[in-house]
């Protein structure tokens, strides 16, 4: 910015002194014609005073050899010097040929500046004409010579000048003052603003807010301040990933902990489970008590929940491949309708489904995402004590990008605190859970690639959304979980 502003500078004295000089050299060409049209009326007063001299008399010789601050002649209509200056001495000196275009030009006069070595100079003709005090030896009108003057403006300009560059001088000097303290004070921002920063920093790192200062506020241009709020959001939008990646992690572990444990339960509980399970089913038909047989029934129901519970430990443990296959999503949802409508019927819950128009599918393992749909629907249906309307919603992505999936209930809504922990193994809100169903859904959709996560308003519902990107597009399909939820 400094040279561009230099060029400036320099310009804009250039354009003055041109302004200025022309203003200067105006008024010296002002009063030389009003002095060089004075001087034409006294050699006409003086040629009044003796009419029997000529063009070539004394008279006017004497009257042009008065000193002058300026230099001036008399040429006849032929070119030949009357009177005036010393030619030797002289800056201008016009040719015959310049006096004889001049005549033919028609022009009163003629200024102009010139340089010299000596100096700027302003140069002027102007035609002598008679007049009625010229009769009756000349006719009004006629052309009896040419004056001529010189005058110096060296001094004037050159003062012009001298006053131009100190101004320039000031203004640079008051610019250079200007521009280092306004220096300062950005840098003195710039190093608070980055002090600031790196507390900001460090205070994304630990998840604390960064501590404010009393009395310095940081001032910044608008796209500075601007660039500094979306680096903070960035820290702060990164520590977040960092922390839902622990939590995934941290999930990873809990299932991989619970793999280990549930393929060592399944050797020590199934078999014994199996034999128990058999020897009450013979006590329970051997039983002529009716007593007897109920109590016996009741055990075999809690038996069934045990083996069922085991079964799921062994499934989040050794997950079966995921085999997909183009799958009808309407067809789908359809018989899912069909499947769980009687159930749902008891518990006064409706589902309704909202299909994006037109064919609708996914390359999906339809098994899994069956289990996963099951499982959703149904605690939907569990979270409404009253009974209402589950809606499941589905939408393809862009590009053939994959599926999105929605399942929206009408509780009341899952707490902040539960909603932290609500995918963990073993966590449950229900007094017969077992904590497993939402973490083997998680695990079956990040099996296909895919996201499963939870909205959730106190009082409003609640919204599960899963996203299923399809493996054979070229990109990752952008997250369209905001069309399901609307």
């Amino acid at each position: 910015m400094v040279p561009l502003h230099l060029v400036a500078f320099l310009i804009l004295y250039i354009a003055t002194y041109q302004l200025m000089k022309a203003e200067v050299v105006g008024g010296t060409t002002r009063m030389a014609r009003e002095r060089l049209r004075g001087e034409i009326l006294e050699l006409l007063m003086v040629a009044q005073a003796h009419p029997g001299v000529g063009p070539g008399g004394h008279q006017f010789a004497a009257f042009m050899a008065i000193p002058r601050p300026y230099e001036s002649r008399l040429y006849t209509t032929n070119g030949a010097l009357l009177a005036g200056g010393d030619s030797h001495n002289s800056q201008y000196v016009p040719t015959p040929l310049e006096l004889g275009r001049f005549l033919e030009s028609g022009k009163p006069d003629i200024y102009r500046v010139q340089s010299y070595p000596a100096g700027e100079f302003v140069n002027g003709l102007s035609r002598i004409a008679a007049t009625q005090r010229c009769l009756p030896c000349h006719e009004p009108g006629e052309i009896l010579g040419i004056a001529t003057m010189s005058l110096d403006v060296t001094a004037q300009i050159g003062a012009l000048k001298g006053r131009l560059s100190l101004n320039l001088f000031l203004l640079i000097l008051v610019w250079a003052t200007a521009l280092g303290l306004t220096s300062a004070a950005v840098k003195r921002s710039s190093r608070r603003a980055a002090e600031q920063l790196e507390e900001e920093l460090a205070a994304a790192e630990t998840g604390e807010p960064a501590a404010t200062r009393t009395g310095t506020s940081v001032s910044l241009d608008p796209v500075t301040a601007q660039l500094h709020r979306s680096l903070r959001e960035f820290l702060e939008n990164h520590r977040q990933r960092r922390s839902e990646m622990a939590s995934r992690l941290a999930h990873t572990d809990q299932l991989a902990s619970l793999g280990r444990l549930a393929a060592g339960l399944a050797h020590e509980i199934k078999n014994p489970l199996a034999g128990i399970q058999g020897a009450l089913e013979i006590l329970r038909q051997d039983s002529e008590n009716e007593a007897n047989r109920d109590l016996y029934g009741e055990m075999l129901a809690e038996l069934k929940r045990v083996n069922e519970t085991l079964h799921l430990m062994l499934a989040s443990a050794r997950p079966s491949p995921v085999q997909r296959a183009e799958t009808d999503i309407r067809r789908l949802l359809e018989d899912l309708r069909t499947l769980l409508e009687p159930s749902l019927r008891r518990q006064k819950t409706s589902l309704h489904l909202e299909m994006a128009s037109g064919p609708v599918s996914a390359f999906i393992d339809s098994g899994k995402i069956r289990q996963v749909l099951v499982n959703l629907i149904n605690n939907a249906a569990d979270a409404m004590e009253s009974g209402g309307m589950v809606t499941i919603r589905a939408a393809p992505l862009g590009n053939g990008g994959g599926i999105v999936l929605g399942i929206q209930d009408e509780g009341p809504g899952i707490p902040e605190e539960q909603r932290q922990r609500i995918f963990e193994p073993f966590f449950s809100t229900k007094f017969t859970g077992t904590g497993l169903g939402l973490a083997i859904a998680r695990s079956l959709v990040e099996q296909h690639g895919g996201t499963l996560e939870v909205e959730s308003e106190i009082g409003r519902g609640s919204t599960f959304l899963m996203l299923l990107p399809d493996p054979r597009a070229e990109g990752e399909p952008e997250t369209a979980a905001a069309a399901a939820a609307e």
